[in-house]
């Protein structure tokens, strides 16, 4: 029986001195049905020439050239040419095990899910693609099948067990029939995790760590503070739109209470003092919390101290940061 193809879609920008690595790993998996797809995002680098060169060396790589969009644009560019039955997403810098793709499709087909699920482990920039060469087996052993419905309404438990990042996972084509990453975003990887698994209806998940993530020095999750970072609060906005849609009401409190959380926090200790370009943003999401009074004073998941706090931003939002202070020292302990 012929197998089914994958379509492996790769984001490049600026990663000319890793790209050989990331791609090698990809057209070396002991699974070879599978179209590569290179997605150059406008590169000032030499990348885009090294795509070129991998097309013509093998078949199955697909490029495409295009003006700098970012992640999420170019996610999206590779799954609108995508063949595959399957889509898997790798980003350039990073590199993957040989058999991870085998294990992804096997733990799939086998557990009639929609999804399936590795792990990853960090490494650091030069770190040798030989470190993959273990040979991975009886996986299905240790394998845990959960349906959609428990992995979301278990949030954010299974959020964070899950491994969030695209890239550790397999996905049916179907689930992207209809869906794609938001553009402009910089959390796109949560933004696309609640309906992704919502629509797979089944999602498998082993303990492989079967991808290597490279950790750079400028990634936005190990850098200081800048406005970039309150995406992260928009993050919290659309997970609060997403459960109320479907109707997950802990989930949304849960996500309302971390969106007022965090409000409060890059009010006073990072936005306003480090960044003023932020205060703007921060208007915004200020008039977004009072839209939402009723709500948050009876939302059960918030502390009575950050209610407190809140009560008091609505009125002098100087003044209610040493009452978010009260709440950080007393509160946060009693809510973990």
């Amino acid at each position: 029986m012929k197998r089914k193809l994958i379509s492996i879609i790769i984001p490049v920008y600026k990663t000319e001195q890793y790209l050989k690595r990331c791609v090698d790993s990809v057209l070396n998996q002991t699974y070879q049905e599978l179209e590569c797809i290179l997605v150059d995002d406008g590169s000032p680098d030499e990348a885009g020439k090294i795509c070129d060169e991998y097309k013509k060396k093998d078949a199955r790589i697909k490029v495409i050239h295009k003006e700098n969009g970012g992640l999420s644009s170019a996610r999206n560019a590779g799954l609108d040419i995508a063949k595959g039955d399957y889509i898997g997403f790798v980003d350039s810098d990073d590199f993957i095990h040989p058999q991870m793709y085998e294990m992804l499709v096997d733990v799939l087909e086998k557990t009639e899910s929609g999804m399936s699920c590795c792990e990853s482990t960090s490494c650091q920039v030069n770190e040798s693609i030989a470190k993959t060469s273990y040979k991975i087996e009886n996986i299905l052993d240790d394998v845990k099948v959960y349906r959609s419905d428990e992995i979301i309404s278990s949030y954010p438990h299974m959020y964070q067990k899950m491994f969030v990042i695209v890239m550790t996972k397999l996905y049916k084509r179907e689930i992207f029939n209809a869906l794609r990453f938001d553009e402009g975003e910089i959390y796109e990887d949560n933004l696309i995790y609640l309906q992704s698994v919502y629509n797979a209806g089944k999602c498998a998940v082993f303990p492989a760590k079967l991808y290597y993530y490279v950790m750079s020095d400028d990634s936005i999750t190990r850098s200081g503070f800048s406005s970039k970072k309150l995406a992260d609060i928009d993050v919290q906005i659309k997970f609060i739109d997403f459960f109320r849609k479907h109707q997950y009401w802990k989930q949304a409190n849960i996500s309302e209470k971390r969106y007022l959380d965090k409000v409060l926090f890059y009010t006073y200790f990072s936005a306003n003092q480090e960044d003023p370009d932020s205060k703007q943003k921060m208007k915004v999401y200020r008039k977004g919390l009072l839209s939402e009074k009723k709500s948050i004073w009876k939302n059960p998941k918030i502390h009575r101290l950050l209610k407190l706090a809140f009560l008091v931003f609505c009125i002098n939002t100087k003044i209610s940061k040493y009452f978010y202070i009260l709440y950080d020292r007393y509160g946060r302990e009693e809510d973990a």
